[in-house]
């Protein structure tokens, strides 16, 4: 994982400390990213297996392997 991916993954993790899910809205106001950026962070975070993702396109949300 890259620098920015690290820092972008950790403030996910701080994210869904205090929430049961995030969405790619919410990732994209967390970190000043594009919506392209925040769907692209969160698909990779899954294909490693830090996060599952549940639901469909439009209401998927992502939360933490422990949470799932």
């Amino acid at each position: 994982m890259s620098d920015k991916e690290e820092k972008v993954f950790k403030q996910v993790q701080k994210y869904l400390a205090k929430h049961d899910f995030i969405r790619v809205k919410e990732l994209q106001e967390l970190a000043a990213l594009s919506p392209a950026s925040s769907r692209r962070y969160l698909t990779k975070f899954t294909q490693l297996g830090l996060l599952d993702s549940k639901g469909s396109n439009r209401d998927r949300r992502y939360q933490s392997k422990e949470n799932s």
